[in-house]
């Protein structure tokens, strides 16, 4: 063999080799790129889905959340709607990824579960309304109010109370004017606990409130907590809180029939301008009549010691983060731009929790201002605060509440 042909074969040689090892080399980088693929399409699945649950929400609240969310998550997202008997936290902290519902002991119990929220977010709240742990933004306010009569307010030489002794007149004052001076809708659970709540926390201020809170998650026994101090200065326990309430009851100040009385009661004697003042939630005052609710002006629940640390007895929408990720930094941030919080305003008929965005009206936006002057903002009521995840206990202590009012008038 000449060395010409040995050198052809050779060459012919080593480009067979070099051809092998460029299939080779591309078969490893098409395997390797399919197991990338794989994995990425893995990890992509995984974050491709946001678990979002709802807890004991209306659907008026819970339809715009959704529609803003889908709206600002690229990927797929499940909702989920729990009843008030779905609570669970360990379930809940491992299953969801955004959690939602009223402020109150539900919230408390995920909170040790729940990630801090960005300062970004809270930089466009009222800042009453941020919470110390950092572990749930609110997003929408609602509060329980007195309304006013505002044409028998002006026969009155007391006004607009400003302080308790203030509503002990102008309900005196009432009482020559109208059939009732002062009434509310004491056969619902949810307005009866509402009002102890309110009276506590004018009374005793937001520490003797958060003292009773407190007590009656260690026990929903009435006769119990009855003489317990909720507070150290004022010396207030629940008898003192009751003993008030009885003592308008005595002296006919409050519907004599208030605590098994309905709204229908309330509409019938409101059209007919009996009703000097009438305690309700600004829920609810959307749903009376305009023929009852144009003639009253409402506020909040007078005050004994405007200089003692309060809070706004109410109930706001908030929202959890259960687990980290830019993309619900971002979802959160976007609840509550300004824009945002004036159309969630509008679609609830809450008061928004934006510094500066609009409110859907001047009711909604005085919520916000009574939530922004008050040292605590809006303070859960006891349906929310104590009872909030188990409604049996809350309609326990509601009848125990109906027998101590009835059997010491």
């Amino acid at each position: 063999m000449s060395k010409k042909d040995k050198s052809n074969k050779n060459e012919t040689s080593k480009k067979k080799s070099l051809k092998l090892i460029l299939i080779i080399c591309a078969a490893l980088i098409l395997c390797g790129a399919a197991i990338f693929g794989i994995v990425k399409g893995i990890s992509a699945a995984k974050a491709k889905i946001l678990d979002v649950a709802f807890y004991n929400l209306p659907e008026h609240v819970i339809a715009p959340l959704q529609e803003k969310i889908s709206a600002e998550y690229e990927e797929k997202v499940n909702f989920v709607v729990l009843t008030e008997n779905q609570y669970d936290v360990n379930t809940i902290s491992k299953k969801y990824d955004l959690f939602f519902a009223w402020n109150g002991s539900a919230v408390n119990q995920l909170a040790d579960k729940a990630k801090k929220i960005s300062g970004e977010a809270y930089s466009y709240v009222v800042p009453s309304l941020v919470p110390d742990n950092l572990k749930y933004l609110p997003l929408s306010l609602d509060h329980w109010e007195m309304a006013y009569y505002k044409r028998g307010m002006e026969k009155t030489t007391t006004g607009y109370p400003r302080s308790l002794e203030n509503l002990d007149s102008l309900l005196n004052e009432m009482k020559e004017i109208v059939f009732v001076p002062m009434y509310l809708s004491g056969g619902n659970d949810n307005e009866l606990l509402a009002f102890i709540s309110a009276v506590t926390e004018s009374i005793g201020g937001s520490n003797a409130y958060a003292n009773l809170v407190k007590k009656l998650a260690e026990t929903e026994d009435l006769e119990g907590i009855l003489d317990y101090e909720l507070d150290s200065e004022s010396k207030v326990t629940l008898r003192t809180i009751l003993d008030k309430i009885i003592e308008w009851q005595k002296e006919e100040l409050l519907y004599t029939k208030w605590t098994s009385s309905k709204d229908g009661e309330l509409i019938n004697l409101g059209n007919e301008r009996q009703i000097g003042v009438f305690f309700t939630s600004l829920t609810k005052h959307r749903t009376f009549p305009l023929s009852v609710t144009e003639g009253y002006a409402a506020d909040r629940f007078p005050l004994v010691n405007s200089k003692e640390s309060h809070g706004l007895i109410g109930n706001s929408v908030v929202c959890m983060k259960l687990a980290d990720s830019s993309a619900y930094d971002k979802i959160l941030l976007s609840f509550v731009q300004p824009d945002y919080q004036y159309s969630l305003s509008k679609a609830t008929k809450y008061g928004p929790v934006g510094l500066t965005a609009q409110s859907y009206d001047r009711q909604a936006d005085d919520v916000r201002y009574l939530a922004a002057v008050s040292e605590l903002g809006v303070v859960p009521d006891l349906s929310n605060a104590v009872f909030q995840t188990n409604p049996q206990k809350k309609s326990d202590f509601a009848s125990q509440l109906r027998i101590y009012l009835k059997k010491n008038l």
